[in-house]
């Protein structure tokens, strides 16, 4: 999939993507219940991405929990 990111929220896209194994699941469904903020810390220090981006991945995760839930409905 192709998609062109704003020059400002290139840093918060690569930390998203760099997180991605970083989900908390949650019971026998296996839906996302948001990120393990523990990990994401580690992830920011060792790529050297400034604490203001935490919150722009916080919108992305919103987004992202937000999806599943709409798409994993019984």
């Amino acid at each position: 999939m192709d998609f062109d990111v704003l020059p400002e929220n290139w840093d918060a896209a690569r930390l998203f993507q760099a997180v991605k194994t970083q989900w908390r699941i949650s019971g026998m469904a296996g839906i996302p219940s948001g990120l393990d903020y523990a990990g994401v810390d580690v992830v920011m220090r060792r790529m050297a991405i400034a604490d203001s981006v935490f919150e722009q991945l916080q919108v992305m995760e919103n987004a992202a929990l937000e999806y599943w839930v709409e798409t994993h409905q019984a």
